[in-house]
């Protein structure tokens, strides 16, 4: 699974207020970032559950990522 790395947005309202949107970002065992996180994985972390390794994921850790 290829995941996509969302970038910051950062906006400025009419009355000059900054607005800015952040995406939750999902690191491996060794604080690579992997990508997003997904809906099921907040969801997780929301209810208190183990979060699923992503080592397999990382680009850093598997030269050959699944």
């Amino acid at each position: 699974m290829t995941r996509r790395i969302t970038a910051d947005r950062t906006e400025t309202t009419a009355d000059g207020r900054t607005i800015t949107t952040a995406t939750i970002k999902r690191y491996c065992d060794r604080d690579h970032v992997v990508g997003d996180a997904t809906d099921a994985e907040i969801e997780a972390a929301i209810a208190g559950r183990p979060m699923p390794d992503v080592t397999a994921e990382c680009r850093q850790c598997t030269p050959n990522p699944a």
